[in-house]
């Protein structure tokens, strides 16, 4: 873990539940959990091609349903972006 992410921890700043994975053979669905901090039901990605009414897409294309931390970031006036 990073010095930032083990600090805030240290704080209380942390789940006393500790992590949950949601369909492990999907990536979107735990990325989308990652950012919102909500469950599958809560977001709405349940795998990672999504049903949008007349047909499926990319669910990084349609993107979860709640808010997510960038959004939260964003709306303080703060600009944010992700590497991977």
């Amino acid at each position: 873990l990073t010095p930032v992410v083990s600090g805030l921890a240290a704080q209380g700043h942390r789940s006393s539940a500790g992590g949950e994975a949601h369909l492990l053979a999907a990536t979107y669905p735990n990325m989308a959990s990652f950012v919102t901090g909500v469950a599958p039901a809560d977001h709405g990605i349940f795998a990672n091609r999504v049903w949008t009414g007349d047909r499926f897409r990319p669910a990084r294309r349609v993107g979860p349903a709640a808010p997510t931390v960038f959004d939260h970031v964003r709306a303080r006036g703060f600009d944010c972006a992700v590497a991977v």
